[in-house]
């Protein structure tokens, strides 16, 4: 692998860091992230390097939870929670069946046999949906069906996918724009239309099935960004063009969404949150610096915040899920979702999946890292006297241990050794407020707040 490295900007400066020669047969370089530690990490070609040492530490791990950077985390209909790691690993994690993990998975088009998976999404019949290298595939909860070289049409170039209403899915990336229409692919053209040709970087559906699309281009000899917007709505296409309706000049939209009453709204960098109201774009006059991971939940607009957690806006008032106001180690959250019954699915690096529900009533865990702990959960949180703790282990050391702590780290409840099963813990001594449960292996540690009324 080629020598890699990071900028940072001091003191208004631009300075270079290179990382060293990382021995990793890929030169693929997808991101870098620095730990609590102040240890580096290279996540390249499906891989996970710490670069503090890389003879001794090469491929640390491929698995989507190890590795600490997982693409994508979703959640289906049925309670499963699908997360997608680099481009090989695919894992679902339920609470009936815990932890399973696929990949890399056969795949006809790609002469090594494996499957580049991309971000997935979940269709309405429940069906997870992947991009991967030169085509899409399809998972029933049983089997794959994969569609692209040698399907009519090739779907090719097809890098993200967005999900429409009664099981269909938009696939697009490139100039390409392709349509499932629950039983076969067609290839949208595009030179009649307002898309002419250009990159569609985003797509949302309303419950309509209009579609929303926005385009991205950047000008290289003027040096400057623009997007348009388009719909297409029983088959007729509608240009809302930046400079006119209201849609600023110079716009670079990051993400489209649309609301359940078929609002569409739009992040535009240097400008914030745009929604169109009676054919006219307006400010929705939010202060949000950069959210990112946009998406929509029974009314609710969500999306991640920098360092304050999640932002929900809701009629009109701006809030967010933050330490003070769930069971969270730090606002620093790297992808979310929310599952059909309300319950939130959070992962924050360093830390691992964190599960809760909107009243706080159960937390569960899926570590990250090479933990003997497969999934930890307490409830109920908050609790006025007995804290029920249930793990799945995959090793059971006798110096593990289960210990309650004080939020100033102060040691107040010795629990016991961890082992796999349910466990209870008399938290009634302790006086209301917040505290750490921490299960403790000889691979590091593992916390969940909670509670004590």
């Amino acid at each position: 692998m080629k020598e890699h490295g990071y900028f940072e900007l001091i003191d208004d400066v631009w300075h270079f860091s290179e990382f060293g020669s990382i021995d990793i047969p890929n030169e693929m370089f997808n991101n870098h992230f620095r730990d609590s530690n102040e240890v580096d990490w290279v996540f390249a070609g499906g891989y996970v390097t710490n670069t503090e040492d890389p003879e001794t530490n090469n491929y640390i791990s491929s698995d989507p939870l190890a590795s600490n950077s997982p693409r994508q985390i979703v959640a289906d209909h049925a309670g499963n929670v699908f997360v997608s790691h680099g481009y090989f690993e695919l894992s679902m994690y339920s609470e009936a069946e815990g932890l399973k993990e696929w990949g890399p998975v056969p795949h006809p088009y790609i002469e090594d046999g494996r499957a580049m998976f991309g971000d997935p999404i979940v269709a309405d019949d429940n069906s997870l949906w992947m991009t991967n290298t030169t085509a899409v595939s399809r998972f029933d909860g049983e089997n794959w069906t994969h569609y692209g070289l040698g399907s009519d049409p090739q779907l090719y170039p097809v890098d993200f996918l967005t999900a429409g209403r009664n099981n269909t899915v938009w696939g697009y990336g490139g100039t390409g724009l392709f349509y499932f229409d629950g039983d076969d692919w067609s290839e949208i053209e595009q030179s009649d239309t307002p898309l002419n040709n250009m990159e569609v970087r985003g797509v949302a559906v309303d419950a309509d099935d209009t579609a929303w699309m926005f385009t991205r281009v950047y000008d290289e000899e003027a040096y400057v960004w623009s997007s348009d917007v388009v719909r297409l709505k029983d088959g007729q296409w509608t240009l809302y063009e930046e400079g006119q309706s209201g849609l600023p000049s110079g716009s670079r939209i990051r993400e489209l969404v649309v609301l359940d009453d078929g609002t569409p709204v739009v992040f535009i960098f240097d400008h914030g949150f745009f929604q169109l109201v009676d054919d006219q774009w307006e400010s929705m006059n939010l202060d949000v610096a950069f959210p990112f991971n946009l998406q929509v939940h029974d009314g609710r607009l969500m999306f991640l915040d920098s360092d304050k957690g999640i932002g929900v806006w809701e009629d009109g008032t701006l809030s967010y899920i933050s330490t003070e106001t769930a069971p969270l180690l730090s606002n620093a959250i790297h992808l979310f979702t929310v599952d059909s019954e309300d319950n939130f699915w959070i992962h924050q690096h360093n830390i691992g999946i964190l599960k809760y529900d909107a009243d706080g009533q159960s937390t569960s865990l899926i570590p990250a890292g090479d933990s003997e702990i497969r999934s930890i959960s307490i409830s109920p949180n908050p609790t006025d006297a007995i804290l029920q703790v249930s793990m799945e282990m995959q090793n059971q050391s006798p110096e593990s241990r289960l210990r309650v702590y004080d939020m100033e780290g102060r040691l107040l409840i010795e629990g016991g050794s961890l082992q796999s099963g349910d466990k209870s813990i008399d938290v009634s001594g302790l006086s209301a407020g917040v505290y750490l449960l921490q299960a403790t292996s000889p691979e590091g540690s593992t916390s969940l707040k909670f509670i004590k009324r």
